[in-house]
Formats: structure tokens, C-alpha cells, sequence
């Protein structure tokens, strides 16, 4: 069936406030189709904005009975939110409603709620939500994805804290997820959530702020950063601190080329839950380097902050990512020497960034009862390829190969994770490691969607 008598069909289906949009020339239309990323970027037949949850149901059910294809969007942070001319992409974005009950701390977000927001709106109300380090992507595809934050050392994934949900599967009609409610959908809902339908609401485990260990609800981070020189010192400093998994702190260390100078640097972005004094007491043998530091005490909802320059639309980018147990300095002052490398072959990817980041392991509430199996890597290998020419795309890809081979000095191919919110392009042993967890997930795609409707991961 054609993507045109689809869209006949649907418009008396949809709310007033609803809009199909067909022509790629206006602008309304290509604004929706901006990116995170251009890479494999594609001009859909049209886009499909719901205004309300009756026109998700409408749009999937729809599209089902004809087989049209389509694809999900709400931040348009996902490589995998495009589409090309024969689908459409269903745009969340108006489904912004947040909803807090501050008797039992939870959240409900509705699959247009960015992150960013979701924080804001949380913290309004006296608590703290385990969410994503990019206020611009949605938060529910960040959640339902497993869901690395600044809080995980502190109460986990945010997959961990997910209570409920209300999803739009592949036939067009809504279900209850919840512990009781379809709790086998729950199971996938925690780490695989994108391949079983689409989350109309999702409802959060929120934390009081006394979970950030400071008396004025503050939480201690910034930038620090330092010469390329020093990145020797920097790493092992770093190892001895990731070492001591009592202290309540998270971070990552960037191997980059900021503006203005360009020079290959380290940026460290620390976040620690606790008195100021007590994180620069902690944090003191890199502050003794004197980087440039902005490292302060800030309010949570602008724990993100030090990361927007990253969030930015447009230009090719991707992660990928290998988990790892411990941070081993010769190791990436090898990922140093290929970034440098990087930069002289491919000027056009100095904005790449090489980079560690580190938890406290144990934090994971539900790490038998989620299809996220990374609650208990305590480091990843977070690498963010960024260029701007096409014919940089094979070098680039080689390179970022490359440092995952690096990185993954000493392990077998089995013990290798990669995070599902970054890539889709890793063996599935990978993303979902546990043949009890890919032979549950197989028999609930094949039991929810079985056509593929949401991917055709476990088909």
C-alpha cells in the first residue's frame, strides 16, 4: 500500500491540533527533520506530529493494517529516528506533559519530555531524577535504552527506576506495563523498550535531593582542563581515583580539541554527591595540576551542563563504547597517540572526542529483572566520532575501531558490552549479553511484534 492513501486515510483519524506534513521543501518540514547526527540522514514521505496519545494509537494501528513503515521521534538524538521516502516518522515532540506525585516521588513523562526538562520539573518539586547526560535528547529513549546518568553511581540505571508505562504496541492499542500489568513487557521495557512499541507515558522512580549528600542540594562539577602533556599524569591520577569505589562520584575524562586553541586537551567532567569541600578534598591530586576549572557547586538540574557543547544538531556524529572494569593509563595514552593521528589525517573530525567514563559499581536495583545487562560495568569507553565531510567516513570508522581495540586489550570476545543506546550495529551478544536474557527477549518480540514493526532486533 502507498505511503499517499495512507496519509488520505489517517487525516480523519487525527485531532484537530494533529499535522501531516508532505512537502520536504517548507520549512516546518525540514526543521523536523534536523538531527543529532546527518549521518544515513534520509527525507521521509512525510512526518505525522501527534498532538495527543489517541494519535499515536491512530498513526501505529494505521500503519500496521497497511504495512507502511515508519519510525519514532522525540529529541532526535537517535541515529535510528529517520527514515526515507516510501515511510514517515512519527514526531512526539507536542507530548510534553509531565506529571510529579510528590507523596510517592514518581515521575511520569509523557514520550515528548526531554531531558533537561524532566530534571527541571522533578526538581521543582524537591527531587532528583537518575536521567541522561544530554538535556536535548528524550528521555524516555534514553530510559527504555538502559539509561547511563550522573546518579547511577547513586540509585542506578535509569532503566533501574523505571515503575510503569503505558506503550503503544504494534497493533495500534495501548497496554499498562507495570509489575503486575504485563510484567514480562516490563522486563524488556527496562533496557530494550524501543524494540517492542511505542512509550506513550513513563513513570520514574524520583529521589529525594538528599540523595546528592550535600546540605544545600547542590552537586560538585564543572570542567577541567588540561594540556595534552599532562596526560600522563591525568590517567594515572584518574586510575587511583576510580580505584575507590566507596566515593559517591561519576565522570568522564575526554580526550578533544576545544575551542579556541584546537590543541588536543583533556576535559574532565567530574560529578560528586557531597559537600564541596569534600569533592575538592577528593578531586585535589588533579586540581594540584592546575587545569583550567570550572568545577563548582551547582544545582542539580544543571548537572549537564559542562556537556551541551556535544548536544548540538547536525555535522556526522556517533558513539560507540566498550565496557571496561578498570581504567589502565598506558592504555589511553596509546587512544592519545590514534587521536592526534585522527587529527592530522582527517582535520574535519577534530571535534572527536576519545573518552572514559567511570561509576561506582553496585548501585543497580533490578540487575536481574531488566534487559539491561551493564549495571555492573563500572567503566566505558565512550567514543563520539564528529565530522563534517563525507569522504572522512571510512578513516573515521577505522579509527574508532581501532581505539575499541585498544581499549578491549585483554578480553575475550565474549566478555565484550557495548551500550544499546549508542549503537545497534554490534553483534546482539554484545548489547544483551546472557543467553537466558536473548532467548526472553526472542520469545517476547515474537509474542509482541513479530513483524518488526519496532526493529527487527530478536527476530
Amino acid at each position: 500500500m502507498s505511503l499517499s492513501i495512507f496519509v488520505d486515510r489517517l487525516r480523519s483519524k487525527l485531532s484537530v491540533a494533529a499535522s501531516i506534513l508532505t512537502d520536504p521543501e517548507s520549512k516546518q518540514f525540514q526543521e523536523l527533520c534536523l538531527r543529532w547526527s546527518d549521518i544515513n540522514r534520509r527525507v521521509p514521505g512525510a512526518i505525522i506530529v501527534a498532538s495527543n496519545e489517541a494519535d499515536v494509537e491512530q498513526t501505529v494501528a494505521l500503519a500496521a493494517e497497511l504495512s507502511i513503515p515508519f519510525v519514532p521521534c522525540s529529541g532526535g538524538h537517535s541515529l535510528w529516528s529517520t527514515i526515507g521516502h516510501k515511510g514517515f516518522i512519527l514526531d512526539l515532540r507536542r507530548l510534553e506533559n509531565i506529571i510529579v506525585d510528590v507523596e510517592s516521588r514518581r515521575v511520569t513523562l509523557q514520550s515528548g519530555v526531554l531531558v533537561g526538562h524532566a530534571n527541571q520539573a522533578a526538581w521543582d518539586y524537591g527531587l532528583c531524577l537518575p536521567l541522561g547526560t544530554a538535556n536535548t535528547a528524550g528521555a524516555i529513549p534514553m530510559a527504555i535504552g538502559g539509561g547511563l546518568n550522573s546518579l547511577s553511581s547513586v540509585v542506578g540505571s535509569t532503566s533501574d527506576n523505571i515503575i510503569s508505562a503505558k506503550m503503544v504496541m504494534a497493533d495500534g492499542k495501548s497496554v499498562l506495563v507495570s509489575s503486575t500489568s504485563n510484567p514480562e513487557l516490563l522486563y524488556a521495557l527496562r533496557g530494550a523498550g524501543q524494540c517492542f512499541g511505542v512509550v506513550a507515558q513513563l513513570t520514574l522512580q524520583a529521589h529525594p535531593t538528599s540523595v546528592l549528600g550535600s546540605t544545600d542540594r547542590t552537586v560538585w562539577t564543572g570542567v577541567m582542563v588540561f594540556p595534552i602533556a599532562k596526560a600522563g599524569r591525568v590517567f594515572e591520577i584518574l586510575s587511583n581515583l576510580t580505584e575507590d569505589n566507596a566515593a559517591p562520584t561519576t565522570g568522564i575524562c575526554i580526550i578533544t580539541s576545544p575551542p579556541p586553541t584546537l590543541d588536543t586537551s583533556l576535559i574532565v567532567i567530574p560529578v560528586y554527591f557531597g559537600e564541596s569541600a569534600a569533592a575538592e578534598e577528593f578531586y585535589l591530586p588533579l586540581l594540584q595540576l592546575e587545569p583550567f576549572s570550572t568545577c563548582q557547586s551547582i544545582p542539580y538540574p544543571r548537572v549537564n551542563d559542562a556537556g551541551e557543547a556535544f548536544g548540538v544538531k547536525g555535522g556526522f556524529k556517533r558513539f560507540s563504547g566498550a565496557g571496561l572494569q578498570r581504567l589502565d593509563p598506558s592504555i589511553w595514552m596509546q587512544v592519545v597517540d590514534r587521536y592526534e593521528r585522527l587529527k592530522r589525517e582527517f582535520p574535519d573530525a577534530i571535534q572527536s572526542g576519545y573518552a572514559v567514563e567511570w561509576y561506582k559499581q553496585g548501585a543497580s536495583r533490578h540487575r536481574d529483572e531488566t534487559a539491561f545487562a551493564h549495571g555492573g560495568v563500572r567503566m566505558w569507553a565512550e567514543l563520539l566520532s564528529w565530522y563534517s565531510s563525507t569522504k572522512s567516513h571510512a578513516g573515521v570508522q577505522a579509527a574508532e575501531e581501532e581505539v575499541l581495540k585498544i581499549v578491549r586489550e585483554g578480553q575475550q570476545p565474549n566478555e565484550y558490552k557495548s551500550y544499546q543506546n549508542w549503537t545497534r550495529d554490534d553483534p546482539i551478544e554484545h548489547l544483551f549479553p546472557g543467553e537466558e536474557r536473548l532467548t526472553m527477549l526472542r520469545d517476547l518480540k515474537q509474542k509482541w511484534d513479530p513483524a518488526g514493526i519496532f526493529t527487527h532486533l530478536f527476530l
